[in-house]
């Protein structure tokens, strides 16, 4: 990501000249934390870690070093993690009390959209002629979530659905997975399998055994909001959002997972620096 700055990119490669990793990680974190500093002293300076139910405890380390007095960065924190998953983890919640203490933190739940706004959505999708109960219907099985009550509607438009039709999220998603080409199909549920993490695009294609067609595949995933990319490059990708990681997931048999968990272990064995951790996992 660093990188992406032009002075980063043509700037020589220093050998970090320590073997233990546990004093590299010590190094990098203390960079980290002055390279923070000192854009907050320049500029109003938001830190967002998103999806931190995943996090784990090495995620902890770096956020009680980036906030430990004294002087901490001048910074705005958000960290966010969905409801519906366990949470932040106690981890990351010892960390940010211990480093900042709680006065400052603030918890703000947000909650689904409520059954008046997302009928309001999904009837701003549907045709005009389209009745209530169809968009009650489709507000009722998005849960609330506008994104899931968007791609209800638009199913519906797209593929010139019966507005008398029973209609569900898995379905849809299902449908959508489906329609795809092999490439881009292969591609997604290889993401969906990746440890749940981001996965580098390298590894992935090699994974999803894709020789040709992978900018194809990313692009069409991409614009079907099944599948984004992590840095403008497109470094890493990750499923769009964790309820289509769940129902395709749900949708393969057993072989077929067995099969792509095995592709992922050849593609990290083979790395120049393999994830131990995925490697096991996988």
């Amino acid at each position: 990501v660093m990188e992406r700055v032009e002075a980063i990119a043509k700037s020589p490669i220093v050998p970090a000249g320590a073997s233990d990793r546990q004093a590299l990680r010590f190094r990098a974190f203390r960079c980290l934390r002055q390279l923070l500093t000192r854009i907050g002293e320049q500029r109003d300076l938001i830190l967002w870690l998103d999806d931190l139910q995943w996090s784990d405890r090495d995620s902890a380390a770096l956020l009680s070093e980036l906030l430990a007095p004294p002087n901490p960065p001048r910074l705005l924190l958000i960290a966010s993690h969905r409801l519906e998953a366990p949470g932040m983890p106690s981890e990351m919640n010892r960390a940010l009390e211990s480093s900042v203490g709680e006065e400052q933190v603030e918890t703000i739940e947000l909650t689904s959209l409520t059954a008046k706004h997302s009928i309001e959505l999904a009837r701003a999708v549907l045709p005009k002629s389209a009745p209530l109960a169809t968009a009650e219907a489709l507000a009722t099985e998005s849960g609330g979530n506008p994104f899931f009550t968007v791609m209800l509607a638009a199913h519906v438009v797209d593929n010139g659905v019966s507005l008398d039709e029973e209609i569900t999220l898995d379905q849809v998603i299902e449908g959508l997975v489906h329609s795809l080409p092999t490439n881009a199909r292969r591609l997604l549920i290889t993401a969906s399998l990746s440890h749940r993490q981001p996965l580098p695009l390298a590894l992935a294609s090699r994974a999803a055994l894709l020789e040709t067609g992978l900018s194809e595949a990313l692009e069409l995933l991409r614009s079907r909001h099944l599948l984004g990319t992590l840095t403008n490059e497109g470094g890493a990708i990750q499923i769009f959002h964790d309820r289509i990681r769940e129902s395709l997931i749900a949708s393969l048999d057993i072989t077929e997972m067995q099969e792509v968990h095995a592709r992922l272990a050849r593609a990290h064995e083979s790395s120049d620096s393999p994830d131990t951790e995925a490697l096991a996992a996988h």
